[in-house]
Protein backbone atom coordinates (compact mmCIF):
# COMPACT_ATOMS: atom_id res chain seq x y z
CA UNK A 1 0.00 0.00 0.00
CA UNK A 2 1.37 3.37 -1.04
CA UNK A 3 0.83 6.33 1.33
CA UNK A 4 1.77 9.93 0.92
CA UNK A 5 3.62 11.84 3.67
CA UNK A 6 4.06 15.60 3.58
CA UNK A 7 7.41 16.97 4.70
CA UNK A 8 6.98 20.36 6.44
CA UNK A 9 9.62 23.08 6.75
CA UNK A 10 11.31 22.96 10.10
CA UNK A 11 9.86 25.58 12.48
CA UNK A 12 13.43 26.62 13.35
CA UNK A 13 13.89 28.09 9.87
CA UNK A 14 10.89 30.39 10.35
CA UNK A 15 12.23 31.50 13.72
CA UNK A 16 15.52 32.75 12.28
CA UNK A 17 13.88 34.35 9.26
CA UNK A 18 11.45 36.21 11.50
CA UNK A 19 14.31 37.11 13.83
CA UNK A 20 16.35 38.78 11.07
CA UNK A 21 13.24 40.46 9.70
CA UNK A 22 12.58 41.91 13.16
CA UNK A 23 16.19 43.06 13.59
CA UNK A 24 16.08 44.81 10.23
CA UNK A 25 12.84 46.59 11.04
CA UNK A 26 14.18 47.73 14.43
CA UNK A 27 17.31 49.16 12.79
CA UNK A 28 15.21 51.04 10.28
CA UNK A 29 13.08 52.39 13.12
CA UNK A 30 16.24 53.50 14.96
CA UNK A 31 17.41 55.36 11.85
CA UNK A 32 14.04 57.09 11.61
CA UNK A 33 14.35 58.20 15.24
CA UNK A 34 17.90 59.48 14.74
CA UNK A 35 16.88 61.48 11.68
CA UNK A 36 13.97 63.03 13.59
CA UNK A 37 16.20 63.83 16.58
CA UNK A 38 18.85 65.41 14.38
CA UNK A 39 16.24 67.51 12.56
CA UNK A 40 14.81 68.71 15.87
CA UNK A 41 18.24 69.72 17.17
CA UNK A 42 19.02 71.63 13.97
CA UNK A 43 15.69 73.47 14.27
CA UNK A 44 16.55 74.43 17.86
CA UNK A 45 19.92 75.70 16.72
CA UNK A 46 18.32 77.87 14.03
CA UNK A 47 15.94 79.36 16.63
CA UNK A 48 18.85 80.06 18.95
CA UNK A 49 20.75 81.87 16.21
CA UNK A 50 17.68 84.00 15.47
CA UNK A 51 17.42 85.06 19.13
CA UNK A 52 21.16 85.72 19.33
CA UNK A 53 21.00 87.93 16.24
CA UNK A 54 17.95 89.76 17.64
CA UNK A 55 19.85 90.54 20.84
CA UNK A 56 22.88 91.69 18.89
CA UNK A 57 20.80 94.02 16.69
CA UNK A 58 18.88 95.37 19.70
CA UNK A 59 22.07 96.22 21.61
CA UNK A 60 23.52 97.99 18.57
CA UNK A 61 20.26 99.89 18.17
CA UNK A 62 20.44 100.99 21.81
CA UNK A 63 24.01 102.19 21.29
CA UNK A 64 23.01 104.12 18.17
CA UNK A 65 20.22 105.87 20.12
CA UNK A 66 22.07 106.69 23.34
CA UNK A 67 25.73 106.62 22.33
CA UNK A 68 26.43 103.91 24.91
CA UNK A 69 25.51 100.31 25.59
CA UNK A 70 22.86 99.11 28.07
CA UNK A 71 24.01 99.46 31.70
CA UNK A 72 27.24 101.12 30.56
CA UNK A 73 27.94 104.66 31.74
CA UNK A 74 28.57 107.37 29.17
CA UNK A 75 32.26 107.95 28.41
CA UNK A 76 33.14 104.70 30.15
CA UNK A 77 36.80 103.72 30.16
CA UNK A 78 36.25 100.08 31.08
CA UNK A 79 37.37 97.57 28.50
CA UNK A 80 34.41 95.23 27.96
CA UNK A 81 31.19 94.54 29.83
CA UNK A 82 30.18 90.88 30.09
CA UNK A 83 26.72 90.08 31.44
CA UNK A 84 24.09 87.39 30.85
CA UNK A 85 20.44 87.51 29.88
CA UNK A 86 19.34 86.59 33.39
CA UNK A 87 20.01 90.25 34.24
CA UNK A 88 16.51 91.79 34.48
CA UNK A 89 17.80 95.38 34.27
CA UNK A 90 19.58 94.60 31.01
CA UNK A 91 16.38 93.14 29.54
CA UNK A 92 14.37 96.10 30.84
CA UNK A 93 16.77 98.47 29.09
CA UNK A 94 16.30 96.72 25.75
CA UNK A 95 12.52 96.37 26.10
CA UNK A 96 11.95 99.96 27.24
CA UNK A 97 10.72 99.04 30.73
CA UNK A 98 13.74 100.41 32.60
CA UNK A 99 13.30 104.18 32.35
CA UNK A 100 16.45 104.83 34.30
CA UNK A 101 18.67 103.30 31.63
CA UNK A 102 16.27 103.81 28.70
CA UNK A 103 14.50 107.11 29.52
CA UNK A 104 12.81 107.32 26.10
CA UNK A 105 11.18 103.92 26.71
CA UNK A 106 12.13 102.61 23.29
CA UNK A 107 11.54 98.91 22.69
CA UNK A 108 14.61 97.70 20.82
CA UNK A 109 13.59 94.04 20.88
CA UNK A 110 10.45 91.94 21.24
CA UNK A 111 10.90 88.67 23.13
CA UNK A 112 8.42 85.83 23.58
CA UNK A 113 7.47 84.16 26.83
CA UNK A 114 9.12 80.81 27.52
CA UNK A 115 7.37 77.47 27.31
CA UNK A 116 8.12 75.07 30.15
CA UNK A 117 10.78 77.42 31.50
CA UNK A 118 12.99 77.59 28.41
CA UNK A 119 13.22 79.25 25.03
CA UNK A 120 12.08 82.75 26.04
CA UNK A 121 11.31 85.06 28.94
CA UNK A 122 10.86 83.54 32.38
CA UNK A 123 9.42 85.36 35.39
CA UNK A 124 7.36 88.54 35.67
CA UNK A 125 7.75 92.06 34.32
CA UNK A 126 10.57 93.78 36.16
CA UNK A 127 12.29 90.51 36.98
CA UNK A 128 12.42 88.76 33.61
CA UNK A 129 15.18 86.36 32.63
CA UNK A 130 15.82 85.30 29.04
CA UNK A 131 16.73 81.62 28.66
CA UNK A 132 17.74 79.57 25.64
CA UNK A 133 16.12 76.35 24.38
CA UNK A 134 17.91 74.36 27.09
CA UNK A 135 17.09 76.66 29.99
CA UNK A 136 20.33 78.65 30.25
CA UNK A 137 20.93 82.41 29.92
CA UNK A 138 22.76 83.89 26.95
CA UNK A 139 26.18 85.45 27.43
CA UNK A 140 26.64 89.00 26.15
CA UNK A 141 29.93 90.88 25.66
CA UNK A 142 29.76 94.62 24.86
CA UNK A 143 32.52 96.97 23.77
CA UNK A 144 32.27 99.51 26.61
CA UNK A 145 35.21 101.70 25.51
CA UNK A 146 34.15 101.86 21.84
CA UNK A 147 37.34 100.45 20.35
CA UNK A 148 35.18 98.04 18.31
CA UNK A 149 36.81 94.98 19.83
CA UNK A 150 35.77 92.49 22.52
CA UNK A 151 37.56 89.58 24.12
CA UNK A 152 37.27 86.27 22.27
CA UNK A 153 35.57 83.39 24.18
CA UNK A 154 37.04 80.93 21.66
CA UNK A 155 40.36 81.32 23.48
CA UNK A 156 38.81 79.35 26.35
CA UNK A 157 37.07 76.71 24.24
CA UNK A 158 37.83 73.13 25.24
CA UNK A 159 37.75 72.01 21.61
CA UNK A 160 41.30 72.38 20.19
CA UNK A 161 39.93 72.93 16.68
CA UNK A 162 37.96 75.96 17.85
CA UNK A 163 40.69 77.29 20.11
CA UNK A 164 43.54 76.85 17.66
CA UNK A 165 44.30 80.05 15.79
CA UNK A 166 41.59 82.09 17.52
CA UNK A 167 42.48 85.76 17.92
CA UNK A 168 42.77 87.27 21.36
CA UNK A 169 40.05 89.80 20.51
CA UNK A 170 37.12 89.76 18.11
CA UNK A 171 36.69 92.74 15.74
CA UNK A 172 33.14 93.25 17.00
CA UNK A 173 31.25 95.74 19.15
CA UNK A 174 28.84 93.10 20.48
CA UNK A 175 29.21 89.33 20.84
CA UNK A 176 26.47 86.98 22.02
CA UNK A 177 26.55 83.22 22.59
CA UNK A 178 24.56 80.34 24.06
CA UNK A 179 26.02 77.47 26.07
CA UNK A 180 24.30 75.00 23.75
CA UNK A 181 22.90 71.57 24.55
CA UNK A 182 25.35 70.70 27.34
CA UNK A 183 24.81 73.99 29.20
CA UNK A 184 28.56 74.35 29.68
CA UNK A 185 30.33 77.47 28.35
CA UNK A 186 33.37 77.34 26.08
CA UNK A 187 32.64 73.88 24.62
CA UNK A 188 32.21 72.65 21.06
CA UNK A 189 28.42 73.01 20.98
CA UNK A 190 28.34 76.71 21.94
CA UNK A 191 26.19 78.72 19.53
CA UNK A 192 27.86 82.04 18.78
CA UNK A 193 27.10 85.25 16.91
CA UNK A 194 30.58 85.35 15.35
CA UNK A 195 31.09 81.76 14.20
CA UNK A 196 27.65 80.35 13.48
CA UNK A 197 25.25 80.89 10.63
CA UNK A 198 22.36 79.05 8.92
CA UNK A 199 24.79 77.01 6.80
CA UNK A 200 27.40 76.32 9.49
CA UNK A 201 28.16 72.55 9.52
CA UNK A 202 27.62 70.79 12.81
CA UNK A 203 29.70 67.88 14.11
CA UNK A 204 27.76 64.63 13.82
CA UNK A 205 26.44 63.65 17.24
CA UNK A 206 24.36 60.62 16.29
CA UNK A 207 25.18 57.26 14.74
CA UNK A 208 26.05 57.06 11.01
CA UNK A 209 22.47 56.89 9.76
CA UNK A 210 23.22 55.80 6.19
CA UNK A 211 25.21 52.71 7.24
CA UNK A 212 22.65 51.57 9.80
CA UNK A 213 19.83 52.17 7.36
CA UNK A 214 21.45 50.04 4.66
CA UNK A 215 22.13 47.20 7.09
CA UNK A 216 18.56 47.35 8.36
CA UNK A 217 17.15 47.35 4.82
CA UNK A 218 19.36 44.39 3.82
CA UNK A 219 18.32 42.32 6.85
CA UNK A 220 14.67 43.15 6.25
CA UNK A 221 14.93 42.05 2.61
CA UNK A 222 16.71 38.81 3.58
CA UNK A 223 14.04 38.02 6.14
CA UNK A 224 11.15 38.85 3.80
CA UNK A 225 12.57 36.86 0.86
CA UNK A 226 13.37 33.93 3.13
CA UNK A 227 9.84 33.79 4.48
CA UNK A 228 8.36 33.96 0.98
CA UNK A 229 10.58 31.14 -0.28
CA UNK A 230 9.90 29.06 2.82
CA UNK A 231 6.19 29.12 2.14
CA UNK A 232 6.56 26.85 -0.88
CA UNK A 233 4.25 23.85 -1.07
CA UNK A 234 5.29 20.84 1.01
CA UNK A 235 6.99 18.05 -0.97
CA UNK A 236 5.11 14.76 -1.16
CA UNK A 237 7.10 11.55 -0.53
CA UNK A 238 5.68 8.13 -1.23
CA UNK A 239 6.33 5.17 0.95
CA UNK A 240 5.31 1.54 0.56
CA UNK A 241 3.95 -0.42 3.54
Amino acid sequence: MVTMRLMKCPPRRFFWLLFWLGVGLMLLDAVSFCVSFGTMERARRVRELATIKDLQVAIKGFEAEYGRYPLVEANSTQDDLTIDSANSRFLGSLSGDDLQDNPRSIAFVGLIMAKAGRGGLVGEKGSFRLLDQWGHPYQIIMDANHDRKVWNPDRLNTNPKVQLGSAERLPLAVAVFSHGVDGVPYTEDDITSWRDGPSTPRPETIWPKNTIGLIGLLLTMIGAVGIILSRRKPTAHSTTD
